[in-house]
């Protein structure tokens, strides 16, 4: 029974998420979602069900996909395949210039609320201090910087200043010391305080908050602390959350995330805060796009099939999704299956695919359009003849079928219904074991470890709760 019980407990979910996959990264260029869902095999965080996010495993890696014309912030990418299950699929694709001229972007008015608790002593603290030099260092002249820290109460350990005044910022970090219990709450409203006390519309203004526990000293309700962080939200302050080890809120950091446009990071002890911090300040000194919005009409109700992943607003035969802000150096793909409408409705009906965005250089609105024919060949949008075709949509399908089959799995498994999770993942890796030997593709092979780690816990559940019965009967 101890047994069933504990590979109950892994089973609540084998997913975790890796600093490795920051959307934000100017270097590596990883795609445009935030991944709370990825790198499963390293660190052994377990989220739930309702935590993971099919999207962030087919935009952990870098899509093929053609990057923008000159002048242009994001190149707009729509193509369909028949694939060889007989399955059509729609892929929309967005992908952003790999640089751009740090010297445009918007002034930063940037406020570090720091964890200080009794558990971030030791090399945590001094990762973090490390960490903190590095983040100021990248900063420009223009930028302004505030350090905010936190333990059973918070204070302002650094007045907002420029990274010129090296003496005052080293004198600051170098105070931080450590001991007593969590009050996350106390820190995040001073930090949000101290931001507003210099904010600027002119400028980008956001809260980055490091956390390594969970809030247990003043108001620690995740629903108090989420409405009132969105008070500040509301009012032009962005946030980005960065949870450090295993112990954290996840829920918490998420939703303050989520809600304040920003991103949720996770470093693990054994990853580099400092690479965490550089690649947020990355994406700061390098915006492409904001109010970034996808609306899609298939063309007739009855082709449109199943969205894998995000949060899509259907109405007839248009969906609308909302996508995360995007940052130079980044792709980004929403893969659909299609239903089958009767032939003589497929060239009268093409899909039709618009985005919309504010350009974060120019702050004026933007609206691409294309359009898509289906035909019985398939392919992409015909008028975009200067792009090596090279299509990837098989691939971003098979990633999206194992992660709708993990996300799956996870369900069942939380409904003890082990069988039937089982099942669901077999289904969800049909295709990709159909188009894949191992070693083909590493993005297919990453998620698929995933898959067979999962698929392993699941069968020794079965096992489990199968001898729990024999014993049950033979008694």
């Amino acid at each position: 029974m101890k047994t069933t019980i504990d590979l109950m407990s892994k089973l609540v979910c084998l997913f975790v998420f890796s600093v490795t996959a920051l959307i934000t990264s100017i270097a590596c260029g990883q795609a445009g979602v935030s991944s709370l869902s990825m790198g499963a095999s390293r660190a052994g965080i377990q989220l739930r069900f309702n935590e993971i996010r099919v999207e962030e495993f087919v935009n952990y890696h870098r899509h093929d996909l053609p990057l923008p014309h000159d002048g242009e912030m994001v190149r707009l990418d729509a193509r369909w395949e028949k694939l060889s299950n007989g399955k059509q699929v729609l892929q929309v694709g967005l992908a952003t210039p790999r640089a751009m001229d740090r010297e445009l972007a918007q002034p930063l008015n940037l406020v570090l609320v720091i964890d200080r608790s009794g558990s971030m002593s030791g090399d945590r603290i001094r990762k973090v201090k490390r960490s903190l030099r590095s983040f100021i260092e990248c900063l420009r002249k223009k930028d302004s910087v505030t350090i905010v820290s936190f333990s059973n109460s918070a204070r302002v350990d650094l007045s907002a200043c420029r990274k010129t005044n090296q003496a005052k910022i080293e004198k600051a970090i170098q105070a931080i010391s450590v001991g007593g219990g969590t009050n996350l709450h106390g820190g995040l409203m001073l930090g949000y305080r101290e931001a507003k006390a210099n904010f600027d519309p002119e400028k980008a203004n956001r809260v980055i908050l490091l956390t390594d526990g969970v809030a247990n000293v003043g108001t620690t309700e995740t629903d108090q602390i989420v409405r009132e962080s969105q008070r500040f939200n509301n009012k032009g302050i962005d946030l980005s959350t960065i949870g450090l080890g295993h112990d954290f809120n996840r829920q918490l950091l998420r939703e303050l995330a989520d809600a304040g446009r920003g991103t949720i990071h996770f470093v693990d002890d054994s990853q580099d805060i400092e690479k965490t911090f550089v690649n947020e300040v990355d994406s700061l000194l390098s915006p492409a796009a904001k109010n970034v919005k996808l609306k899609i009409d298939f063309g007739i109700k009855k082709r449109v099939g199943k969205i894998y992943g995000y949060e899509p607003e259907i109405a007839g035969s248009t969906v609308g999704i909302k996508l995360d802000d995007l940052n130079c150096g980044a792709t980004l793909v929403v893969v659909s299956e299609l239903k089958r409408p009767k032939k003589d409705a497929i060239a009268r009906n093409p899909i039709s695919v618009e985005l919309s965005y504010v350009d974060r250089v120019t702050n004026q609105p933007v609206v691409v359009k294309k359009s898509v024919v289906l035909n019985e060949v398939g392919g992409q949008d015909e008028s975009d003849e200067s792009w090596p075709r090279k299509s990837d949509v098989a691939k971003n399908y098979s990633i999206a079928r194992i992660a709708n089959g993990l996300s799956l799995c996870a369900k069942f498994s939380q409904q003890r219904d082990f069988i039937k999770a089982d099942k669901k993942l077999a289904a969800g890796t049909e295709f990709a074991r159909s188009q894949y030997n191992q070693g083909d593709d590493e993005d297919v092979d990453r998620i698929m470890k995933i898959a067979m780690g999962y698929r392993e816990q699941v069968r020794r559940a079965i096992a489990d709760d199968t001898k729990s019965v024999r014993v049950k009967r033979d008694w």
